[in-house]
């Protein structure tokens, strides 16, 4: 009998929370090629607006993948897996949900993030509480497989715990798919937190 719980408990906490399952899309990078992008909770739809992850891969900046738990989203990730191992030099990322200044005060916004790759390099980064896109650099050099963002901290939002992310554009080698935003990158990148 016990051996028969020990076994249907380490079934249960094998399998998904209700309503907490990974959703995944096919996006476009370009230069890049394309990649497969899951996130581990998504909010459902509201008054027919969408917040799934391949809307930050969409190049706009008034759409935003938004994580769908209760509180602030602390511990959710995106995780990108590339068509092939790329030499992945940073991401390019736009916090929150900058549609307008209100909705952008109004939910919550990333304040630190951890970076992992597939070579199993990892780091920490602060990000500004800013509309404008910020460098964000992957630990490590060569080639990698796939790259998991996780949020670690939040700025809370005015009105709404969702904590949102506007756009990812991924960085090969120095060829940057940027310019798409048709802003200037940042000058420097997020800075590393311990």
């Amino acid at each position: 009998m016990v051996r028969i719980t020990a076994l249907i408990t380490a079934i249960a906490l094998m399998m998904p929370s209700p309503g907490l399952a990974e959703e995944c899309a096919i996006v476009d990078l370009p230069k890049a090629g394309e990649a497969k992008v899951c996130v581990s909770s998504v909010r459902p739809p509201v008054r027919g607006i969408t917040y799934g992850p391949e809307l930050m891969f969409d190049r706009k900046t008034d759409t935003a993948w938004t994580e769908g738990v209760d509180g602030d989203g602390v511990g959710q990730y995106v995780q990108i897996y590339f068509d092939k191992p790329l030499p992945v030099r940073g991401l390019q990322i736009t916090n929150g949900y900058p549609k307008n200044d209100d909705i952008f005060k109004w939910n919550s916004r990333v304040r630190a993030v951890s970076v992992t790759t597939s070579a199993g390099k990892s780091g920490r980064f602060t990000l500004k509480d800013s509309q404008t896109p910020q460098f964000v650099p992957v630990p490590g050099s060569g080639a990698i497989a796939w790259l998991r963002l996780t949020i670690r901290s939040v700025y809370r939002g005015e009105k709404y715990r969702d904590t949102t992310i506007a756009e990812i554009l991924v960085d090969i080698g120095g060829n940057t798919d940027a310019d798409h935003l048709h802003v200037q990158p940042p000058v420097r990148p997020a800075k590393p937190t311990q």
